[in-house]
């Protein structure tokens, strides 16, 4: 059965399995497992800090309130899914209230729009009405996604420094 867990609910090495995967695929862009790329291989750090990140208290500098899922099936990981209940400056610019990514080997099964209608639904539920979504420009599968689940196209933010192209999308309140 396919399911959302949290990071403590997984083992180290679905973490660590699902990192090296992605990174086979696109080595220049590993930010498919949010911070856990900064504390590999050291699993039960991340969950700390994921600990840390889902309370809200005493929170590092720089980083925001959030929570962090696992949608996974049978001890694999098939996608990642970051949460984030506020934007600093970076996530403004670039980053936005939702990070997501799918394992290579699932891609084009409907896991991204799954997951990123599950985010939206729970921001709408802490009252964020407003939502910014990313993505990298030649990312076209994630542009199509958000596209998909209701983001309306802002503008493009330019990394100076990495010299990339971020296109930045809003999802207002959910129509029902």
């Amino acid at each position: 059965m396919r399911t959302f867990v949290l990071p403590e609910d997984i083992t180290g090495e679905m973490i660590e399995s699902y990192y090296q995967r992605n990174k086979e695929v696109n080595p220049s862009h590993i930010n498919s497992v949010g911070f856990y790329q900064l504390y590999s291989p050291h699993f039960e750090r991340w969950v700390h800090l994921e600990q840390i990140i889902r309370s809200g208290e005493n929170l590092p500098k720089g980083i925001v309130p959030g929570v962090t899922l696992l949608y996974v099936e049978d001890q694999c990981i098939l996608g990642y899914l970051g949460i984030r209940f506020g934007l600093n400056e970076f996530l403004f610019n670039q980053g936005g209230h939702i990070g997501y990514s799918v394992h290579p080997d699932y891609r084009n099964q409907g896991i991204a729009t799954l997951m990123l209608n599950y985010a939206i639904d729970c921001l709408h539920k802490h009252g964020i009405d407003n939502i910014l979504v990313t993505c990298h420009e030649e990312n076209v599968g994630s542009r199509k996604t958000i596209e998909k689940c209701g983001g309306i196209y802002e503008n493009t933010f330019i990394n100076k420094k990495s010299n990339e192209n971020i296109l930045r999308y809003w999802i207002g309140e959910k129509n029902d």
